[in-house]
């Protein structure tokens, strides 16, 4: 049996939840940008400067530093690969996991702030970092990583919020 981010999505949902818009992931080109370019720049410069060594053993440890780190962005490869993110009507879900399946939310009714972090690298890819806060910070609702269009995605977020808490009549009406 196949599994679809879908069908793992559907798993996590209520009665009468409804997902609003589409399934999200990681853009794997802002993730390749922000996370594994400069790792894979280091290892092919120790390897570079570990294989011009006359020594074996120097060769040999820069080598094994360059697998380290090829294994490690791998492993966080992996991880952006199978992180979905999704937003209903009742709340904000990151789905992420191999080996297991962490499931992590906040619901719209607990959202104090919305943050947007667009480094300079992340313009490049026109991705950002969407953090969701609520009044309590013991929360662990983790960033929605190298979000593709971030602006468009953020702007879900607040209809969906402002739905569950209504909109601030400055008016005094």
């Amino acid at each position: 049996m196949h599994v679809t981010p879908g069908r793992i999505v559907g798993g996590f949902l209520v009665d009468d939840e409804e997902v609003q818009g589409p399934i999200g992931h990681p853009d794997m080109i802002g993730w390749f940008v922000g996370s594994a370019l400069v790792p894979l720049v280091v290892a092919l410069g120790i390897l570079w400067f570990s294989f011009g060594a006359d020594s074996s053993a120097v060769r040999f440890t820069g080598a094994l530093a360059a697998l380290v780190i090829a294994v490690w962005v791998f492993g966080s490869f992996v991880g952006a690969v199978y992180t979905t993110y999704v937003l209903t009507d009742y709340r904000a879900i990151r789905i992420s996991g191999v080996l297991r399946t962490d499931c992590e939310w906040m619901s719209w009714s607990k959202v104090t702030d919305v943050e947007i972090n667009q480094s300079f690298l992340d313009r490049m890819t026109r991705t950002a970092t969407i953090r969701i806060r609520s009044a309590n910070e013991e929360s662990g609702f983790r960033a929605l990583r190298d979000v593709s269009n971030p602006l468009e995605f953020a702007q879900r977020i607040t209809r969906l919020v402002n739905a569950k808490h209504g909109r601030v009549d400055l008016t005094g009406r």
